[in-house]
């Protein structure tokens, strides 16, 4: 692969905040799990496991509301300190593998652009890295997507599955994008609404405006938004 082409990883792994309460809670590992605190607390709730997501708990929900849903979950409080560690941890792990990383709570950014010594090709690159966080996290292979920008690569996790690898070749990102939802895109919801109101009912047809009616209908965000649908970086 040549060094001018951008390629990124995102993986989407267990929650951090999860991971840290079933490191403290072992006996629960298998069970229905929730993370946020007791259920009398005015709070969200921030992660679940997937005995509690099958009640149907996600996150966001009020604890309340998620204990009404799965009145037999555990419920844990959150360990800023172990979470702060973990992405650390994962940081450190994934450094040793990508020039560039980012950590988040339950997605992951490697640059994947050039070419690895240890690896002869990115899709086996891409393993290694699913399986790093594997054993960093105490999990499951996470569900990884590759793509020449951040939002395709999140895009192509988020269709991808667990102990799979998504990728989107360079070139191949805009009809990737093209049947998918609205409801993909990180925008408020009013604009998504809006753009459905304009009779669009998916990433491509977004794309097939013009910027500049974009511009006009949303301002400096239309432009955003017809680089997102076009599999475009936000600079380009």
């Amino acid at each position: 692969m040549h060094e001018h082409v951008r390629r990124l990883l995102c993986a989407r792994h267990p929650h951090l905040g999860l991971v840290a309460a079933l490191r403290r809670h072992p006996e629960l590992r298998g069970e229905a799990v929730i993370v946020g605190g007791a259920p009398e607390l005015r709070l969200p709730v921030l992660a679940v496991s997937a005995a509690a997501a099958a009640c149907g708990v996600v996150p966001g929900q009020p604890l309340r509301q998620a204990q009404q849903l799965c009145p037999q979950a555990a419920f844990v409080s959150v360990d800023g300190g172990e979470v702060g560690r973990l992405r650390a941890d994962v940081a450190t792990a994934l450094g040793c593998l990508s020039p560039a990383v980012e950590t988040g709570d339950e997605e992951s950014y490697c640059d994947l652009s050039g070419s690895h010594a240890a690896y002869p090709d990115e899709g086996r690159w891409a393993a290694a890295i699913a399986r790093t966080l594997m054993e960093t996290l105490d999990g499951e292979l996470p569900a990884v997507g590759v793509a020449g920008t951040r939002f395709v690569a999140h895009i192509a996790a988020l269709a991808s599955e667990p102990r799979h690898v998504r990728r989107v070749p360079a070139g191949a990102e805009a009809g990737f994008l093209a049947p998918l939802p609205l409801g993909l895109l990180p925008v408020d919801p009013a604009i998504g609404a809006r753009l459905a109101a304009l009779g669009l009912d998916c990433l491509g047809a977004v794309a097939n405006l013009s910027p500049m009616e974009l511009q006009r209908q949303f301002g400096a965000e239309g432009l955003v938004l017809h680089r997102h649908c076009r599999g475009e970086d936000e600079g380009d």
